[in-house]
Formats: C-alpha cells, sequence, structure tokens
C-alpha cells in the first residue's frame, strides 16, 4: 500500500489562507489546544471544515464518476465532532444531482448536524447490523467515514466496526467505492499511528484532515491506511508541532536545506565539501563497504575515506579509485555495515567515539551498544525494527521486534530517550528520533518499496554519512541536537528520492547508489 502526502490548498471561504510548504504533523491533543481560542471566540471551525470536506468529495466523485449527477454517496455517522462534520457536508452533498444517505452507526451524534441532515434531501437510516452497513456501502460510489474522532483510541467497536470486520473480510472487487476518512481513519490513533485492529479500521483511499495533517497520518501503520492525505485549512494555527517531514522543496534552492547538497562554490575545495570515514564491509561482506563509500561519494562530498578491513579495502579501490585507502581526518564516519557484532567492532565503535564527529552506527555496530557505551546525539544509530528491539532490549526496554513494528513511533523515542542518540527506525515510514525533535519520512510514491532489496541499508548508510559531513563543513561548531536529526531526515528523502530513478523495474543496491546524482539534481532544480 501507498503512503500519499499531499498537503493541498482547499479553498473554503471565510478563511482565506492557504496551506505551508512543509508537512508537519500534530497529536489530537495539540489540535484541540490549538483549536480552542477560536471556538471560545465563537468561530465556526465545524461549519469551515465541513465545507472542505464537501470540496473534497465533490473532487473524488468527479474523478470517479466523470460528472456529479447521479453519484451515490453513503456516509457513515458516529458520535463526536467528526460525525458533525460529517453530518454538515452531506447536508451540502445533498444540494447536488446526488444521491446522499446517511447512515447513523454510533450510540448517538451530533444534534446539529443531524437536524442539518434531516432538513436537507438526504436519505438517513439507522442500521441494525453490520451486514446492513456492508449492504449500504457495496455498490456506491462513495463512502465517507465519519465514526469516530481524532480523539479515539483502540479499535472501533459496536455495530460500526463489526461492519468494518465484514467489509475487511470481503474480496477486494472492482467497482468498489473509493472510501474518504474525516480527518483521520476510524480505527487509527490519530496521536500516533497505532491500528489496534486492522480488521476493524476504515483503509481509506483518502483522508481529509483539518488544519494541519495528524501525526497518525504520516506514520505507519496508521498511514498505510489513510491513502493520499488532503489537508483543508481552517483558519488554525498550530504553535506547536509534534512530528515533521523534510520535503523535496526543502532541499532546492531557497529551501531550509538547499546548502546540504548544492553544488561546490568557486573557492570551495575537498575538504570544505565534507571527508567522510567509512568502516564497513568485511572478508564475508565485503560489498557493504563498497556501498557505503560509493553512496557517499555519489552524494557530491570532498573526499570518501575507506578505513576499514584491509582485504575490502583493495575491493573498493578496485570499483572506486575516487575513494581514498587511508586513514585521517573525517567530519563524519560511518561504521559497521557489513560487520559483525564481535569485540573488534565495539572497538571500532568507541575509537569512532573518541574522535568526536558524528557517527552512523548501522548493522555490526548497533549490535555491540549497552549501557557501557556512552552515546550522543551525534551517534546516529540506523535498526530496523528487529535490530531496535535487540537495542532496547540491551537497554533494559522489554520489546519485541513486533511490538516495534506495530509502534515505529514510540519505539524510534524510546530508543533515543534511553541511549541518548539519534535514531533512524528504518522502515515504510522512516522514524528519524532525536533530543526534542521526530521526522518521519513518508512518500508519494509506490515505487520507494524498492528499497527492500540487499544492500539498500548499506547504501543509506553512506548517504547519511554525506550528510552528516556536509552539515560539518558548513555549520562547523554551530552543529545542535536538532540540525543532526535535521540532516539525517534530509538523507532519509534522498535515499528514497533515488529508488524513484529509473523507471519502474527492479532495483539493485548498486543500481541506488547510480541513482543518487540523478536525485540531488532534481531536488537541487526544483
Amino acid at each position: 500500500m501507498v503512503v500519499r502526502v499531499a498537503v493541498v490548498a482547499v479553498a473554503v471561504p471565510g478563511v482565506g489562507r492557504h496551506n505551508r510548504d512543509m508537512i508537519v504533523g500534530v497529536s489530537a491533543r495539540q489540535m484541540q489546544v490549538a483549536e480552542k481560542p477560536l471556538l471560545d471566540r465563537g468561530v465556526a471551525l465545524m461549519a469551515r471544515a465541513s465545507r472542505g470536506l464537501a470540496q473534497c468529495v465533490v473532487q473524488v466523485v468527479r474523478q470517479r464518476c466523470g460528472q456529479v449527477a447521479g453519484a451515490r454517496v453513503v456516509v457513515l455517522v458516529g458520535q463526536g465532532n467528526n460525525g458533525g462534520d460529517a453530518l454538515f457536508a452531506a447536508a451540502l452533498l445533498a444540494r447536488l444531482p446526488m444521491s446522499v444517505t446517511v447512515a447513523l452507526v454510533g450510540e448517538r451524534c451530533h444534534g446539529d448536524g443531524l437536524a442539518a441532515v434531516r432538513a436537507s434531501q438526504a436519505v438517513v437510516v439507522t442500521p441494525s447490523d453490520g451486514a446492513e452497513v456492508v449492504a449500504l456501502c457495496a455498490g456506491v460510489d462513495v463512502v465517507v467515514d465519519g465514526i469516530v474522532g481524532i480523539g479515539a483510541r483502540g479499535a472501533v467497536r459496536g455495530l460500526a466496526g463489526d461492519a468494518l470486520a465484514s467489509w475487511s473480510a470481503r474480496t477486494r472487487r472492482d467497482g468498489d467505492p473509493v472510501w474518504v476518512a474525516v480527518d483521520v481513519p476510524s480505527g487509527v490513533d490519530a496521536s500516533s499511528g497505532e491500528v489496534a485492529d486492522a480488521r476493524r479500521t476504515v483503509h481509506a483511499d483518502v483522508t481529509v484532515t483539518f488544519g494541519v495533517a495528524k501525526t497518525g497520518l504520516l506514520v505507519a501503520p496508521g498511514a498505510l491506511s489513510a491513502g493520499r492525505v488532503q489537508v483543508v485549512d481552517i483558519g488554525v494555527d498550530v504553535g506547536e508541532w509534534d512530528v515533521v517531514s523534510v520535503v523535496g522543496g526543502d532541499l532546492g534552492p531557497g529551501g531550509l536545506w538547499g546548502w546540504l547538497w548544492e553544488l561546490p562554490a568557486a573557492t570551495d575545495h575537498k575538504y570544505t565539501r565534507g571527508v567522510v570515514g567509512v568502516d564497513a564491509g568485511s572478508a564475508v561482506y565485503p560489498g557493504a563497504g563498497v556501498l557505503a563509500a560509493r553512496a557517499a561519494a555519489a552524494c557530491g562530498v570532498g573526499m570518501v575515506r575507506y578505513e576499514g578491513d584491509r582485504e575490502v579495502a583493495g575491493v573498493v579501490a578496485s570499483v572506486a579509485p575516487h575513494v581514498v585507502s587511508a586513514r585521517g581526518r573525517a567530519q563524519a564516519r560511518v561504521v559497521g555495515s557489513g560487520q559483525e557484532p564481535d569485540d573488534a567492532v565495539a572497538e571500532r565503535v568507541r575509537h569512532a567515539m573518541s574522535a568526536g564527529a558524528p557517527t552512523v552506527l548501522d548493522a555490526g555496530a548497533l549490535g555491540v551498544l549497552d549501557r557501557s557505551f556512552a552515546l550522543s546525539e551525534q551517534m546516529v544509530l540506523t535498526p530496523h525494527a528487529g535490530e531496535l528491539a535487540g537495542l532496547l532490549m540491551a537497554f533494559g526496554v522489554e520489546v519485541t521486534r513486533a511490538q516495534v513494528e506495530a509502534r515505529p513511533l514510540w519505539a524510534a523515542r524510546c530508543a533515543a530517550e534511553v541511549t541518548g542518540a539519534t535514531v533512524v527506525l528504518k522502515g515504510v515510514t522512516p522514524v528519524i528520533a532525536g533530543p526534542g525533535v521526530t521526522y518521519v519520512q513518508p512518500i508519494e510514491d509506490a515505487r520507494v518499496s524498492r528499497l527492500a532489496t540487499a544492500g539498500s541499508g548499506d547504501v543509506l548508510a553512506g548517504v547519511l554519512g554525506a550528510a552528516l559531513a556536509r552539515l560539518v563543513a558548513v555549520k562547523a561548531d554551530a552543529v545542535g541536537a536538532t540540525d543532526i536529526a535535521g540532516a539525517v531526515a534530509c538523507g532519509v528523502l534522498t535515499h528514497q528520492l533515488a529508488a524513484l530513478q529509473g523507471g519502474d523495474g527492479p532495483l539493485t543496491a548498486s543500481d541506488l547508489v547510480a541513482h543518487i546524482p540523478a536525485a540531488i539534481a532534481m531536488v537541487c532544480a526544483s
């Protein structure tokens, strides 16, 4: 399933604003705090939200049917404000030449919203069981999910939950309706992206969210149920964000991180462009050293030093003569890719830590870490879910891989807290957790799944090493903890963008390295 995040400007009368270019996510509590001053002043936020929702549903109808006339829409309404948004939107949609049926699937619903619907041309029904809800949804063009709101936790219960479980058990058919979720798909935790029961969860094609994206729409597993996310600006100013995503424009000219991959200035030389030291690969896995070193060099740094095993150095030199096989000064380092977690690797990690430069610790380097290592935010850990579970266990947190996969946002933040390091949890929506900041990196293209190939992590380690070297080269002594996390997020995005180059066919890690310059050229030109 594709994670698609599109922050769109939906014109809502009376607002007259535009959405921010960056993608940020807020928790349910942060959104409620941001809304309160407006609600206290009597601002009709629900009216704004319902108008934006109705406009987005009309867009979906036009895309599916080619026209509005004759379209069939079912609106599932539960309790809470999201149900109110759905009811008022249904009343607006009923003014158009389409069939609108409102199904009340909760114990109660928003009174004023229901009155608006009853005063419209919409048909209101109260299903007696889940099977009746499924029958209503089958064969229509669009189903609007207004079952539960952003404050709900856990699986959807009752009649609505039974209906969703029955719908999930169906074999997907041609002609099935487009599902549009209101604010957040029912069953997805808006603040964490956690899903208590996938069978009793709406798996939306489009999610129309209000004010700003909710964290749970940007991070797995919730992001996998959100479809394409459209943010409707309702005039709310959010002073505090929960997560943030780097987008391609941030890396382009004038972007917040536009300097990261920019071409050398006339006065630059190799040391001002950043130097990366790579200690990766082994006799068993020499390719890891090759991939990490080549990936770092492909990002345009001034120099890559190979500092690993001598036998691997020969292999690196044979395929990448531009990589220098000699230890020396480096502004960032990569350690552990393609290496086993043994005493020798532990010593390499301690040596890198003593050098004081930001260091990417990957694969074998992760396996030696425990509380005896005094890690800081300059140490960037790059585990997948299984490695993160092992890392947390080494630091005294009892957790399984399945729990990490179910709660990636929590797991990455927990690891950053207990280790003191910056943590990159790899996966479909990578999470980068550092002191006081969390990035998540969803992307709008199914081809990013091609990163699920051997050696992709080694390439990522090299790209992250390059991003950190560039950060130090540009900012020198002014590098802060949040800078580390931001540069790493840029590296993760660059890695994803490289996977989108070169057509739709299979991708190897070597192909990925070869695509890095094109990915960087693309964002630098945007």
